[in-house]
């Protein structure tokens, strides 16, 4: 099991408390997976033939 530390998020530079190894602060995962989910939706919306572009 990891260890709990103080990390520093390389996106926002905020510190945080998280296993060792961590680079990303919660706000930004959470951040990036509704971000991931926004394009899932619009890439289902989209032609096939233009799905292989985003």
């Amino acid at each position: 099991m990891k260890k709990e530390v103080l990390n520093v998020c390389r996106y926002c530079a905020n510190s945080f408390q998280g296993p060792s190894g961590s680079y990303r602060c919660p706000k930004c995962k959470k951040k990036e997976l509704q971000y991931k989910a926004q394009r899932e939706k619009v890439r289902k919306s989209l032609p096939y033939y233009l799905k292989t572009d985003i």
